[in-house]
């Protein structure tokens, strides 16, 4: 059976849609000295290191969100 890294061979590139289901709804906002705002989205560490694998192996992640429409 081949490993993960001979099935993903084909792949370049990941998207993924964020809202909901990467991120859990949690935000940190911080404003900096010139009043712009910084929004920082919550997830999980087991993706995060999912994703980390990915990108070892030369899949780009791409991230698609309805946010700002």
């Amino acid at each position: 059976m081949p490993n993960v890294q001979e099935k993903l061979k084909n792949f370049k590139v990941l998207f993924l849609d964020a809202d909901g289901v990467f991120f859990d709804g949690q935000e940190t906002r911080s404003t900096l000295p010139d009043n712009t705002i910084i929004i920082a989205k919550s997830r999980g560490h087991q993706d995060g290191q999912g994703l980390s694998f990915l990108r070892e192996i030369g899949i780009r992640i791409i991230f698609v969100s309805g946010e700002g429409e």
